[in-house]
């Protein structure tokens, strides 16, 4: 068992010595003999005795009684006074210093002895007492950090835990599952002024620990208040590193299951069982509590998850609209979860880029619309592999897309990304962003993979009603298409019909009208051939717009089967995107076919070869559709617009139900410029 330490104070030297010899002789341990209070003041800083027996009458400007207050306001340390004096003024000045006991000289040797064991008792009662009530405080204020995070609550038990225990630094090591691994969570706040190590090193195999994982093999708390002396774990320290002389470490337990470790050290005096106790108690305490925060944090986000995913499942099944659904959810996914941003990508048709469609944080507004390919970015790989992914920190992952970063200004730390499937292909990516590394747990991919799957589910639905509508409109407009044309057609038919005969009777006698008639019909069916292309290419495409460099290569082609024989004709029709509604194609072909019946007609003459070429541009809402051939042109009544017959007459009724305008010109060959409104998208 330790030795109690005594500092004993008095002036008369063979007094001193013969109190050493007698409380040497009861096995007390005598840790200096001093004449004055002043160095009374400095050993008992110097030395910390367990008690110190004070003489009232001492040499030098400092009696016993000053000196025991000057002593009394930086330790607890039990003071009895053994003095000669037993007037009542004397006595009063030392009650005034809370003394352990007063022993009036001369003394028998039992009455020191019982008066010194008591006082160390008293004292070691009060000190109990004391850090009880320091560590129930500490407690109660522990419980008060509600809502506190886990550093914290572990930074202020730790502090707690320093005091506690009169020490000057610490840390908290929490465990992984089966205790190999230990991550430092908490250092004491001191640590950056005595420790010149840079505090980077947070995970640390509890195989290399050295010393502190004794306590972790043992499972139990381990003192070492001589840590200069040889131990078998003993690493050693790094130079740099504050030097240690005692230290404590202990495990906290959560059942059988190590769960962490607190460590503090370089307490002025020896650490003992108290110590323990203390350390034991308020870490049982600081678990409770992390367990309790735990518990509520995890009822909370379950709660929150919960009321999320029902949120945005009203949503989802109240509209088919999913801009103003989409952007709802997404954020109420921002603010639930407290991130950047949330953004919905979603495949472009034809081209498979993903494009960001929806964004929640109106700050990165300039995002919507970018695209990345299949394989680029975080938000590629995952289109890709059609996996989900959580990206702890992106700064330490090659697949990270910095354009967004640098474009934003905004650098991304964390990122939660999932795909959005439609049957068995995926169709966009929903992605949830932070600036802060570590930002999401497996509950929150949980979350979002439900989230991701019910907006998988609306994508599809939305696309089926939209889809359904649009079979339907495409039905209703082809049915009245259908029978739009066909009187059309038949109207047409009738007109060419009769204007074929008025021009006939007008321009030939009787002996020539057969011949005319034959030459009629001729030029009739070639008009309703072209007709039919016109048909046949609007039904191909479900009567939806087509290109009119299309229509015109078919028609022309078609037109020039009547060409005379051994004569060549070659077209050149430049590409173009510009598309006309299927009102205007059906305009639009006998108009071209009328034009390439004048072109036989009238530039091929005796040549062997001739030329057409059709220029197609758009000006705005405008289209110009130029045909030219490279005859001798037209003639003057054409130019002056005085020439009637059938096929002018067809040119300017045609072009009049486009609402646009022909004009004739001569430039090389024959030239017609058709310029009408474009339709595009319509069905009429």
């Amino acid at each position: 068992m330790k030795k109690p330490r005594i500092l004993i104070v008095e002036d008369e030297a063979l007094i001193a010595y013969t109190l050493s010899l007698k409380l040497q002789a009861y096995n007390y341990e005598i840790v200096a003999t001093v004449a004055t209070g002043t160095e009374a003041i400095q050993i008992t800083s110097e030395l910390r005795p367990d008690i110190v027996l004070m003489d009232i009458n001492l040499k030098g400007e400092i009696d016993g009684v000053e000196a025991a207050q000057q002593i009394r306001l930086h330790q607890h340390i039990p003071i009895i006074y053994i003095t000669a004096h037993d007037a009542p003024e004397i006595l009063q000045q030392a009650k005034a210093t809370r003394p352990s006991g007063y022993i009036l000289k001369p003394f028998r040797d039992w009455e020191l002895h019982s008066s010194i064991e008591i006082a160390l008792y008293n004292y070691a009662q009060e000190q109990a007492l004391r850090l009880s009530e320091a560590r129930l405080e500490a407690l109660w204020q522990l419980s008060q950090l509600k809502g506190a995070s886990l550093k914290e609550i572990t930074d202020f038990a730790l502090e707690a835990a320093i005091d506690l225990t009169h020490s000057e630094i610490g840390f908290i090591g929490l465990l992984n599952e089966d205790a190999s691994d230990m991550s430092i969570h908490t250092w004491s706040r001191n640590i950056t002024e005595v420790c010149s190590i840079e505090q980077k090193s947070l995970h640390l195999p509890v195989a290399e620990a050295g010393l502190w994982s004794v306590a972790i093999d043992q499972r139990k708390a381990v003192i070492i208040n001589n840590y200069a002396g040889d131990h078998p774990q003993k690493k050693g320290y790094p130079q740099g590193h504050v030097a240690l002389n005692r230290i404590i470490s202990l495990p906290v337990f959560e059942g059988m299951r190590i769960v962490a470790l607190v460590a503090i050290g370089n307490k002025a005096t020896d650490y003992d069982d108290s110590d323990i106790r203390q350390l034991t108690l308020l870490m049982d305490g600081m678990w409770q509590h992390i367990k309790h925060q735990e518990a509520e944090n995890a009822l909370r986000k379950h709660s929150r998850n919960l009321a999320l995913l029902n949120q945005a499942g009203q949503a989802f099944s109240a509209s088919l609209e999913l801009d103003r659904v989409f952007n709802n959810v997404l954020v109420t996914v921002r603010e639930t979860l407290g991130v950047l941003d949330a953004s919905i990508w979603l495949q472009e048709p034809g081209t498979q880029a993903l494009v960001c469609q929806y964004v929640a944080n109106p700050d990165v507004e300039e995002i919507r619309g970018w695209r990345v390919m299949p394989g680029q970015g975080f938000v590629g790989w995952v289109a890709q592999h059609g996996e989900p992914l959580v990206v702890h920190d992106t700064q330490h992952d090659p697949r990270h897309f910095k354009d967004v970063d640098q474009h934003t200004g905004v650098e991304i730390r964390s990122l939660l990304a999932l795909p959005l499937w439609e049957q068995d292909r995926v169709i966009g990516v929903l992605e949830v962003v932070d600036t802060t590394p570590y930002r999401f747990s497996q509950d929150d991919l949980q979350l979002m993979t439900s989230l991701a799957a019910t907006a998988s589910i609306a994508i599809r639905n939305a696309h089926l009603y939209q889809q359904t509508k649009q079979d339907a409109l495409v039905k209703t407009e082809l049915l009245r298409e259908v029978n739009h044309r066909v009187g059309n057609n038949l109207t047409a038919i009738m007109g060419m019909l009769g204007a074929e005969r008025t021009y006939a009777q007008a321009s030939f006698g009787q002996v020539e009208i057969a011949q005319a008639v034959t030459e009629t019909l001729a030029r009739i069916r070639q008009r309703v051939e072209g007709l039919a292309v016109a048909h046949r290419i609007l039904s191909g495409s479900g009567w939806q717009p087509i290109q009119l460099s299309d229509l015109a290569t078919q028609i022309i082609h078609l037109a020039l089967h009547n060409r005379p024989p051994h004569r060549e004709m070659y077209v050149d029709i430049s590409p173009s995107p510009v598309t006309v509604s299927p009102r205007q194609a059906s305009n639009l072909a006998p108009i071209i076919n009328e034009l390439v019946v004048n072109t036989l007609k009238h530039a091929v003459d005796d040549r062997k070869q001739g030329r057409i070429v059709v220029s197609i541009e758009q000006d705005a809402a405008w289209i110009n559709f130029e045909y030219r051939d490279d005859g001798p042109g037209y003639p003057k009544a054409i130019l002056e617009g005085q020439q009637p017959n059938v096929g002018m007459y067809l040119l300017h009724r045609l072009t009049k139900a486009l609402r646009g305008t022909l004009q004739f010109a001569n430039d090389g060959g024959a030239v017609a410029t058709l310029q009408f409104k474009s339709e595009e998208g319509s069905i009429t």
